[in-house]
């Protein structure tokens, strides 16, 4: 919508992990050549780690890309399952035929498929996004398939993506066997407010933009703080203000258009819940992880009988001490007939 107007080629801030827009901060490209590496060198299993929105999805496509064919990935981004569920998941993403419904089948074709791959001269490498909510099974399983190996070389390459809590996870003693496979680490930290500004003028260049300067110093100081430097944040707060600036009819963004984006991201603007509203905290979103609600029709009908009863019960009363049962039968008999 607003990229004619600012004289851009495509839009400079989707959330889409474009390999196009990758801005090489000195962290990411530290993970991105350890990364590289350790699956060039054989190294087994890497682990990839960032707060939420940082580039870690970005970077793995990087990292595919400079991989190139001769490197055969799978890549299992939802790793939410069963043990089972993992292992046919892993085996549709190599495209290995046939029906696996128990451990051995499965590992005895992954082992002919591996030592295939092998004896081609390529790489077999399997991806695992969101890692912090691997169940301990799966990564009791993951550890187990590095012993899929020759006498020279690992038959896989596993690269296990996740939030920093994964480290927390890996860190307990259970779990020191898994640990001593771990060949390499990398983190991505969120950018700082420099970084952040080299950030905005990379994506923009990358999309058409012919000079520097649409946001302001004091727009891109506002964007940062708030954004506390995760790219994924700063992407939502870029567009939002550029669609912004564009209704406007302003040629740059200021930081009063990233002040005004803010605090509808924020809902600031919105009538705030009432303290009864659900959910009242943090403990009840826990709890709904893990006993969902009964979802029930709302009974809305239960106040208006309440106070209607009650009418009756009143009326009903002054009709027995004033003109005595008959009264008091006859209006019954006329509530029934309306009812």
């Amino acid at each position: 919508m607003y990229e004619e107007y600012f004289g851009l080629t495509r839009k400079p801030f989707e959330i889409t992990p474009d390999p196009a827009f990758l801005y090489a901060s000195p962290q990411h490209k530290e993970a991105l050549a350890s990364l590289l590496y350790g699956v060039r060198e054989g190294k087994g299993l890497l682990v990839l780690t960032g707060e939420v929105g940082t580039g870690k999805t970005l970077l793995i496509r990087c990292l595919l890309e400079m991989l190139g064919p001769e490197t055969v990935t799978a890549y299992v981004f939802n790793p939410r399952m069963s043990v089972m569920e993992f292992f046919q998941a892993v085996a549709h993403e190599f495209d290995l035929k046939g029906d696996f419904f128990n451990k051995i089948a499965f590992l005895t074709r992954l082992n002919e498929f591996l030592l295939e791959v092998a004896g081609r001269g390529e790489k077999a490498l399997l991806i695992v996004d969101e890692a912090q909510n691997l169940s301990l099974p799966i990564l009791e399983e993951i550890r187990l398939l590095m012993n899929l190996e020759t006498s020279e070389q690992k038959l896989l390459q596993v690269i296990l993506a996740g939030q920093p809590e994964f480290h927390r996870i890996i860190n307990f003693s259970c779990m020191r066997q898994f640990r001593q496979r771990i060949s390499l680490r990398a983190h991505l930290s969120p950018l700082t407010e420099k970084q952040t500004k080299a950030y905005i003028d990379k994506r923009l260049e990358v999309a058409g933009l012919d000079g520097g300067g649409l946001f302001t110093k004091r727009a891109i100081s506002l964007i940062h703080r708030y954004s506390r430097g995760i790219p994924r944040l700063i992407n939502v707060i870029c567009d939002n203000s550029l669609l912004t600036a564009y209704a406007m009819d302003e040629r740059r963004v200021h930081s009063s258009i990233v002040k005004e984006v803010i605090e509808d991201l924020e809902g600031r603007k919105l009538e705030i819940a009432t303290k009864n509203a659900w959910p009242r905290d943090e403990r009840d979103l826990q709890k709904e992880w893990s006993e969902p609600r009964t979802l029930e029709r709302p009974k809305r009908w239960r106040w208006p009988m309440a106070v209607a009863i009650a009418a009756m019960g009143g009326i009903g009363a002054w009709a027995l001490f004033t003109s005595g049962w008959k009264n008091l039968l006859t209006f019954l008999e006329e509530v029934m007939r309306k009812m």
